[in-house]
């Protein structure tokens, strides 16, 4: 009879742990949609941390004839500064196109202080591995396919090539802001100028700089409009979260669920 009612007592202590949880969490939901999210919206109080990933894509369709517009206003100076450099007088003969590998053996290399040519850039909606500007705001990305002898595959390489001068060519760091302020990095740039090194890093002191624009389909105009919508919205989330429970070590992000079709 102890044994039962000892086995009960654990029972009912469990159901109870579980109970005071569910209701912690849904307190915890209720009280971030209200004073975060300011909605009742049954999808955030179910899972409050997907709820970012609805609004983006909600906003991303709200807005997306109107960001297309502005992003292709910004893509056609490109088009315009190609046709004011037409008359830029630069003597390709003067440069040295170098390989992907020895751009990456810069440093204490010959190839510093030569004259080069230097192509890069994304240019299509899934142009792995992706450049961001890790180590440098203006930059040449260079891409490779290579071999990793360790794991016996073919890999994909990337490096990104700072342009130490970008100040003299204010029309190109111009257009670059402004599409980098649309939240998108798609296009071809190629450098003439003189390779340096500063620490352990490729740099490239630009005579002068070619920008082309490349041709996007409206699905990568869409993660674009999206993705930088998100990190909008999840920066704030962030800050809100962190100080409401300064306790919790992780600020969520949405999970797999979101991509389950109803």
């Amino acid at each position: 009879m102890k044994k039962i009612i000892f086995f009960g007592l654990i029972v009912l202590a469990i159901i109870g742990y579980q109970y005071d949880k569910k209701n912690k969490a849904e307190i915890k939901a209720k009280t971030i949609c209200t004073d975060h999210f300011k909605t009742d919206d049954k999808r955030c109080l179910e899972k409050y941390w997907n709820y970012i990933f609805y609004i983006s894509k909600d906003l991303s369709e709200e807005r997306f004839e109107e960001y297309k517009l502005q992003v292709r206003s910004v893509e056609n100076k490109i088009d315009q500064l190609i046709k004011e450099n037409e008359n830029t007088l630069i003597n390709a003969l003067e440069y040295n196109i170098v390989p992907f590998h020895e751009i990456r053996r810069v440093i204490g290399d010959e190839i510093v202080g030569k004259k080069v040519i230097l192509t890069g850039g994304n240019k299509a909606r899934f142009d792995w591995p992706y450049c961001r500007g890790y180590f440098s705001k203006y930059y040449v990305c260079m891409k490779q396919k290579g071999y990793d002898y360790d794991s016996d595959k073919e890999v994909d390489d990337k490096l990104e090539v700072g342009i130490i001068n970008i100040e003299d060519f204010p029309k190109v760091k111009e257009i670059i802001d402004e599409l980098r302020s649309f939240n998108l990095n798609y296009y071809k740039i190629t450098v003439y100028g003189e390779m340096m090194q500063q620490g352990f890093e490729p740099k490239i002191d630009a005579d002068f700089i070619k920008l082309e624009k490349v041709l996007l389909d409206d699905d990568a105009y869409m993660d674009a409009l999206n993705s930088g919508i998100y990190d909008t919205l999840h920066d704030k989330f962030a800050k809100y979260y962190k100080e409401k429970f300064p306790d919790e070590k992780k600020v969520p992000r949405h999970d797999l669920t979101v991509y389950n079709k109803p």
